[in-house]
């Protein structure tokens, strides 16, 4: 019993943890207090998760593209969102922002030694990108080179 307590504490502050970054947006784009700004949050976070809910009973017989809405939505996340967001990541601290710019935020300005920000710029920059890019490919089905 104390497992499934800890458990669902650690559930709790790690979602809130998530939510505090919709709600400090919420909060600068609209000028909201940040209690307004945490229920309207958490309402619309719950209403957009109902049909996820409903996937598993009343809504269970509905089926896009072969899939309940919950299968959708993980399909959608997992082997899409994901692998392009890491690119879309690798690119912009590698091309955009510059490798050299994020070695100095990891570093602190040089005050913290990072010995392998040469290998770790190379990656970002090309290895990083072209294996996202190959797990994207393989997960969405194109391209099945592991059987």
């Amino acid at each position: 019993v104390i497992f499934f307590i800890l458990v669902l504490f650690a559930a709790a502050t790690t979602s809130i943890a998530f939510l505090e970054v919709v709600v400090s947006f919420v909060m600068n784009t609209f000028k909201l207090s940040r209690t307004k700004a945490a229920v309207i949050c958490g309402i619309l976070i719950s209403i957009a998760g109902i049909p996820s809910v409903l996937s598993f009973g009343l809504w269970s017989d509905i089926k896009v593209a072969g899939k309940g809405f919950f299968d959708l939505a993980d399909h959608l996340v997992s082997n899409v969102s994901l692998p392009i967001g890491a690119i879309l990541a690798c690119v912009f601290i590698g091309w955009v922002w510059k490798t050299k710019n994020a070695v100095e935020e990891i570093t602190n300005h040089g005050k913290n030694p990072f010995r392998l920000a040469p290998v770790w710029s190379l990656l970002v920059k090309f290895v990083l990108p072209v294996l996202i890019g190959i797990i994207f490919i393989t997960s969405s089905g194109v391209l099945d080179i592991f059987g």
